[in-house]
């Protein structure tokens, strides 16, 4: 079964965060908890920037989710709308070409 265009959005934005949340954890977190000299280590710093970084990724990459329809960055204006509210109180539809965001993904229009 096609999922809806809803659907995907939600999934490839919380995906996105997620993997930034995670490496974030991984990089600039979990070390200091868990390694008690690390704080004090010349790997400290570089590990709180490459965390940032890849945490910085991950809203970047959440960002530049496009709409199927007409191919414009739809993440940066519903993208995080769609992946944390309901389909009652979310938008509807595309603000660029008003594909409804409740249509599936197969039966869209698709960019041309």
């Amino acid at each position: 079964m096609a999922e809806t265009i809803r659907q995907s959005i939600k999934r490839r934005t919380r995906t996105r965060l997620a993997v930034g949340v995670a490496l974030w954890l991984l990089f600039a977190v979990i070390p200091f908890l868990v390694i008690p000299q690390f704080p004090s280590s010349a790997y400290a710093f570089p590990a709180v920037i490459v965390g940032a970084v890849c945490f910085m990724a991950g809203l970047f990459l959440a960002r530049h989710i496009r709409c199927p329809g007409c191919g414009r960055q739809i993440g940066r204006t519903i993208g995080l709308l769609v992946a944390f509210t309901s389909a009652q109180h979310g938008p509807k539809e595309c603000p660029y070409c008003r594909l409804s965001l409740d249509g599936r993904i197969d039966e869209s229009q698709t960019r041309g």
